[in-house]
């Protein structure tokens, strides 16, 4: 008899690794392709996430749900210590405790089977960590120039971010050096071999330069409803603002945050929380990337 897909997941989550072998749900992903179908599109945005490091799609959900949601949280946010555009000294962001509680409606994005897809496709097994938030991002007051991260070479990290706002150089955008995912493990020797110090540290816009020419550079933008994936093994950089400018205003996304199985490796991730009955109206499919922690009197059993 066919076991539903919950029932494979559960399977492919709860098997004990074996040595040498891939995570566990690699070979049940391989096995069974047909769990996991992708169609033309989101074969486009996993094959530029391999190669490129990044998949941009612009206006992906619908205006009118997106509206709906930023009604909701701006309210939220303006409500919080931190008012939007005023950022604390450390801060560059601020974040909605609970977003699936306080703002059901977001499941229906960040739970999309298109994203859901591609996620698995990419790691080809369930990820353990798929933790969902929404966040504002606030640009600062330009003491600082915005640097390159460079995540260590094994980093397995993705995030997506999918816009609520109109995403333009005055809301933040994301740049990244395409491919340099691939080259990760061999960034040190690389920038060693230019002269560059090669600590783990972030990077000035000159030393990308050195690593890759500029107009190479992908500055990340797009329309309210866009969505955007980077692997956080490559070097990129953002939200970012060209400061000073006064028409600079906040980026606001929902955040999703993965990462694939490691060996002996404790998460201390508790899941996301929401109600059981946002939770039971996902499909099997979409349950199975959930983790979900219920809320209050609805606690899982």
């Amino acid at each position: 008899m066919r076991m539903s897909f919950r029932e494979q997941a559960t399977r492919l989550e709860t098997r004990a690794p074996e040595a040498n072998a891939s995570p566990p749900g690699g070979r049940g992903f391989r096995r069974s392709p047909q769990l996991f179908p992708l169609d033309e599109f989101e074969e486009q945005q996993l094959e530029s996430l391999l190669m490129w490091g990044y998949a941009s799609a612009p206006g992906f959900f619908s205006k009118g749900l997106i509206d709906h949601i930023h009604n909701k949280v701006d309210a939220m946010f303006r409500n919080m210590s931190h008012p939007p555009g005023q950022s604390a000294s450390s801060e560059t962001a601020i974040e909605l405790e609970d977003p699936l509680v306080r703002v059901s409606e977001v499941l229906d994005i960040a739970f999309h089977e298109s994203v859901l897809k591609v996620v698995a496709h990419f790691y080809r097994h369930i990820p353990p960590v798929y933790r969902v938030g929404i966040v504002r991002y606030l640009p600062g007051g330009g003491a600082q120039p915005c640097k390159f991260r460079q995540d260590s070479h094994d980093s397995d990290s993705l995030e997506i971010l999918i816009d609520l706002v109109p995403v333009d150089r005055t809301r933040g955008p994301l740049v990244y050096i395409p491919g340099s995912h691939l080259y990760a493990g061999f960034r040190p020797h690389l920038m060693n071999a230019l002269g560059l110090q090669v600590e783990p540290r972030r990077l000035d816009d000159h030393e990308v330069e050195r690593l890759c020419a500029r107009n190479k550079w992908a500055t990340l933008t797009g329309d309210k409803g866009s969505i955007t994936a980077v692997c956080r093994r490559g070097l990129s950089k953002g939200p970012f603002w060209i400061q000073p400018a006064d028409n600079n205003q906040p980026r606001t996304s929902i955040r999703i945050e993965m990462t694939g199985h490691k060996p002996d490796v404790h998460y201390g991730w508790a899941g996301n929380r929401m109600h059981k009955w946002n939770f039971e109206r996902m499909s099997r499919f979409q349950q199975a990337f959930t983790h979900p922690c219920f809320v209050e009197e609805q606690l899982l059993a």
